[in-house]
């Protein structure tokens, strides 16, 4: 089946060989050892949507460090390869390859969000909560097919009596911890999230991820204040989300999260427009204490400084009732990346957060850097976000277990 073909066959992953759209003039492609056949703008043809053997030369590659010089990477199936023999040959122009971007902080509503996602080479969503049930069901049978992006997910979080959330949820006692885990890995949960508030005791929060652990899973506490942060830091959780915006994190508890190899997702967008719309959240106290994100930032860097590992995180979301509403894929360039360097992590340091750092630590070894053997989860940006973090909105295409989208 050549590229361009009008035709619906499929694969037997069901991936379509040549889905029709708008091409844009930014590759040369050819087979190799075959006539070449160079795209233009006046061409219909585009590879959008298909998987096929492809050699992307002339491109410099984002190893989780450096940006190298300018190699080829093969795409073989859906795994990066190493012998380009018979493949199309995509023109890379000098641009950047990085690995598919994570974004560690998500809320997933519909199909729609994968496709967003996509479009901003956001190959792998790790949704922070997702309920009912029967959408994570849809959601799991869909991600990373048919060029949608992948995900892994916690469902429903543990909290104590909070009415916005189901009940299946509600956990008030350290004796209903065991219960709460085993009924979230049942219904496919890949890790325990824990939303912490004042009414949720030391005691609860401890017992909750002792479960999530007894039980292989890695356990994310939900915070926004420094009382929060400690709970959860003494409870061993292994990530914590969101940062304090009541005050900022002192030395000797950041230098207790390094000793535990504890994680922060900060979700900055989410942190910064709190303040701004003059409320509080559930877990603020009746003082009403001005909560500022300069807080958030100074504890950033201050963790980013002594060594904790930091990943990429929007809180994307369309829950209404949320504080804010990023937008899934599109935010994690426009502010999350750019708001990590503007609170003072390095170019370098915001691309390991999206890409190696949410792979390592969460277990997805497959993926996060571009090395054979890994899957084909890839984004093509012309510039070099390493001199510019903006570069990564100049997204050129996108290949998702080896199936090739142009943006």
């Amino acid at each position: 089946m050549t590229p361009g073909s009008n035709s619906a066959a499929v694969n037997a992953d069901n991936v379509p060989y040549a889905h029709q759209q708008s091409a844009i003039p930014l590759v040369d492609a050819k087979m190799t050892g075959s006539t070449n056949m160079k795209l233009s703008a006046d061409d219909t043809l585009s590879f959008a949507g298909t998987r096929m053997k492809t050699a992307i030369t002339n491109v410099r590659v984002f190893d989780g460090y450096k940006v190298t010089p300018p190699s080829t990477v093969v795409i073989d199936g859906d795994r990066i390869g190493v012998d380009s023999t018979g493949a199309y040959v995509v023109d890379g122009l000098g641009g950047v390859l990085l690995p598919g971007l994570f974004d560690a902080h998500v809320h997933l509503n519909s199909l729609s969000d994968f496709e967003a996602m996509r479009n901003w080479g956001v190959t792998t969503a790790l949704d922070i909560a997702c309920f009912p049930t029967t959408l994570l069901d849809l959601m799991r049978e869909k991600a990373g097919r048919n060029g949608l992006s992948d995900c892994r997910s916690t469902g429903y979080p543990a909290n104590f009596k909070q009415k916005s959330r189901p009940l299946e949820g509600w956990v008030t006692d350290p004796s209903q911890a065991d219960e709460f885990v085993a009924d979230r890995i049942s219904k496919g949960s890949d890790y325990i999230k824990i939303v912490h508030d004042l009414l949720m005791s030391q005691d609860i929060v401890t017992a909750l991820v002792a479960a999530a652990h007894q039980n292989e899973k890695l356990a994310i506490v939900h915070a926004v204040l420094t009382m929060s942060f400690e709970i959860a830091q003494k409870a061993g959780a292994d990530f914590i989300t969101h940062a304090p915006l009541d005050k900022t994190l002192d030395r000797a508890f950041i230098d207790r999260m390094v000793s535990e190899g504890q994680v922060c997702i900060p979700t900055l967008i989410m942190m910064e427009k709190i303040p701004s719309r003059g409320t509080m959240t559930t877990e603020a106290s009746s003082d009403a204490r001005a909560l500022q994100y300069a807080n958030a930032t100074k504890s950033l860097k201050a963790m980013c400084d002594a060594g904790v590992a930091i990943l990429a995180g929007t809180d994307a979301n369309r829950t209404p009732f949320a504080p804010a509403h990023p937008m899934h894929g599109q935010d994690l360039h426009h502010d999350e990346m750019e708001l990590l360097v503007d609170a003072g992590l390095k170019n370098v340091d915001a691309l390991r957060a999206a890409t190696i750092l949410p792979a390592l630590h969460f277990g997805l070894s497959d993926r996060g850097i571009i090395e054979p053997g890994n899957r084909a989860h890839l984004v093509l940006v012309a510039g070099n976000p390493l001199e510019e973090i903006t570069a990564t909105k100049n997204i050129q295409q996108v290949w998702i277990n080896g199936v090739n989208w142009v943006s």
